[in-house]
């Protein structure tokens, strides 16, 4: 039986493919792609379902999620160009609503970041207003994590919010890199987490959180960003309506499952997109991401994702069962509310800073085993591409003795099997001089790939030995034998070496190497 996160895979793959043909021709194409197993074709027919579902409600009234988040950056303006008292330095980025600089204050000496408005949106009221909201919002929201508003000024006629400028870096740019480690993880997500409690204590939703929201500071830091879609929790009468009724706002990698379907959604939605990020700062990659809003929308409605540690072995099952929890459809099955979340943050980060990484490091942490473990592993590496290179050779011979065109076949078979498991294992080899946490997601990565490119170039040559065994029966009962040997060492054997030379322990402890993130 494949493993969830195969299975994830091959869903995920055949709905991409599904999605690209004309609806007409998916049926046939899920009838061939997958076979006898009824089980997989519901569940890509499902995500087929809710992505004609999505298509419908991620552009309601013909205004779509693209539209409001992604803006023309051609109204951008130059270095040194005087807004008021603040002097444009550089562009710092541009989305739906408008673009950000990073200016200096003549007049009190400091520099700040001003989000302005896009020209085509000035004469926008609606739009002017989420402006004027954002800036009441981020202004009434006084905590070290969430980034401080200044002022709302118009400068003829551009209107524009003033926040302090804070040195460093987003989350996106971090993941640039790769997952982050997990102390790192842990601070920042806490960090979020504190944020949206102070937002929802005072009765706001983000509505928009995803990495590119998220600043983590040089002083180390991290601040939320941007309430440009924010929103109160509870509408009152006073508060202007600043969205049309049923429109979805938002990033669709990180919007909720009842936002989707048109739910105003309340705290727990917040929820929603901090496990999102949380899964994504631990592993490097979003669990809902498809090729287009729609398809990502599908994912998030009826897909559910394999635990973060399947993809890096460093994020422990302690963070699998809140990352799960946060992501749950029903909003019921979710954390209550942000203050949850942070209390397990919280409790998780005391733990790791009170050297009790045990407790959260079940299956066993990724550490270096014994030198001789490691080469070993290496050795074991250099062996099968040796054995493979043997058997794309060896499988000539095989495929010379059989007819054409069955001989052609059988030898591009193993050849591009052989080619494609040297790469991998070059890959890892490499990987492994690099740092250790990149091999973790790195092994979790290719070990299916492995197991499924030795299987099939074991069968493969196996197919060709049988074909030519009673004419040149010593050739082929070596290259069953060889074959054979192959596939039992993937699937029994290799897990064992990994185990050895990762999962040990030295004569002291010993911890993974981090990636240096300082730039």
């Amino acid at each position: 039986m494949s493993s969830p996160d195969a299975r994830f895979a091959r869903v995920t793959a055949l709905f991409d493919e599904a999605l690209a043909l004309a609806p007409a021709d998916r049926a046939a194409f899920l009838d061939r792609a997958c076979g006898g197993d009824p089980g997989l074709k519901a569940e890509v027919a499902t995500l087929l379902a809710a992505d004609r579902e999505a298509g419908g409600f991620l552009s309601p009234e013909g205004t779509g999620v693209a539209a409001l988040l992604l803006g023309d950056a051609g109204d951008e303006r130059p270095p040194g160009t005087m807004l008021g008292t603040y002097r444009i330095e550089r562009t710092l980025g541009s989305g739906g609503m408008g673009t950000v600089y990073l200016a200096h204050d003549t007049t009190l000496g400091r520099e700040v970041t001003l989000k302005v408005l896009h020209a085509e949106d000035g004469v926008d009221l609606r739009r002017q207003e989420r402006l004027r909201f954002e800036a009441r919002a981020a202004a009434g929201l006084a905590h070290p994590n969430i980034a401080t508003v200044y002022a709302l000024e118009e400068f003829d006629g551009d209107l524009c919010i003033v926040s302090e400028f804070v040195p460093g870096r987003t989350a996106r740019e971090l993941l640039e890199q790769g997952p982050l480690d997990l102390a790192t993880v842990l601070r920042v997500a806490t960090d979020v987490t504190r944020a949206l409690a102070a937002a929802h204590a005072r009765g706001i939703l983000h509505r928009d959180l995803k990495p590119e929201n998220i600043l983590v500071g040089d002083n180390g830091v991290t601040r939320v960003l941007d309430f440009g879609i924010a929103r109160g929790m509870v509408a009152s009468l006073d508060q202007p309506r600043l969205t049309a009724t049923g429109m979805i706002v938002g990033t669709p990698g990180y919007i909720s499952p009842e936002q989707l379907e048109g739910g105003a959604g309340d705290g727990r939605s917040d929820v929603f997109a901090l496990g999102i990020v949380l899964y994504e700062l631990a592993t490097g990659t979003n669990p809902f991401q498809g090729r287009t809003p729609a398809s990502t929308a599908a994912r998030i409605l009826t897909l559910e994702p394999p635990a973060p540690s399947r993809a890096n072995p460093m994020f422990p099952p302690a963070l699998d069962a809140m990352a799960a929890r946060c992501l749950r459809k029903d909003p019921a099955a979710r954390y209550g509310s942000a203050d949850e979340v942070m209390a397990d943050l919280e409790r998780l980060s005391a733990t790791l800073a009170s050297g009790g990484s045990a407790a959260l490091a079940k299956p066993a942490p990724f550490v270096l085993g014994s030198s001789g473990a490691r080469s070993w592993w290496r050795t074991h590496q250099r062996a099968v591409i040796a054995v493979v290179a043997l058997l794309a050779i060896g499988n000539w011979w095989l495929a010379s003795w059989i007819g054409a065109p069955l001989r052609y076949a059988l030898f591009a078979l193993v050849l591009a099997l052989a080619v494609a498991d040297g790469t991998l294992r070059v890959h890892l080899l490499f990987v492994e001089r690099q740092g250790l946490p990149a091999l973790a997601q790195q092994l979790a990565r290719t070990r299916p790939w492995l197991l499924l490119i030795e299987l099939l170039m074991g069968l493969g040559v196996a197919g060709a030995a049988s074909l030519v065994i009673s004419s040149h029966q010593a050739i082929g009962i070596a290259m069953l034998a060889v074959s054979t040997g192959m596939v039992v060492t993937g699937w029994a054997i290799e897990p064992v070496t990994t185990q050895a030379a990762f999962s040990g322990t030295d004569s002291g402890p010993s911890q993974p190497r981090s990636a240096d993130r300082s730039g």
